[in-house]
């Protein structure tokens, strides 16, 4: 499902991007809900997009304790998201991206 918002919102990022600590814990996460499931795909777009974590996080409008121990506590993440070579590749893909839109704009999320 992560692949499929992603590919919506057109970010090239897929979960084998993610450096292989990280896709571990996004796969062996328990997804109580499809709505968390959709809220870390928004995340995760965000972090791909931003240059820094912290924008990221400004760009989501999420409180910095939230937004942190979300990343860190909750889902275990590490920093960086990708490997860096791949990191400079989706960059560059979403550069030349138009910017892109909420397939569901009357969400609220």
């Amino acid at each position: 499902m992560l692949d499929r918002w992603f590919a919506a919102w057109g970010n090239p990022l897929r979960v084998a991007d993610l450096t292989p600590e990280n896709r571990r814990r996004i796969l062996a996460h328990d997804w109580r809900t499809f709505d968390k499931l959709r809220e870390t795909a928004q995340r995760l777009d965000a972090i791909i997009r931003a240059p820094t974590l912290n924008q990221a996080r400004l760009a989501l409008g999420v409180a910095r304790s939230t937004f942190y121990a979300w990343f860190g506590s909750t889902l275990r993440l590490e920093d960086p998201l990708v490997p860096p070579e791949r990191e400079r590749a989706l960059i560059a893909k979403i550069a030349a991206q138009p910017p892109s839109v909420d397939p569901d704009p009357d969400d609220e999320d």
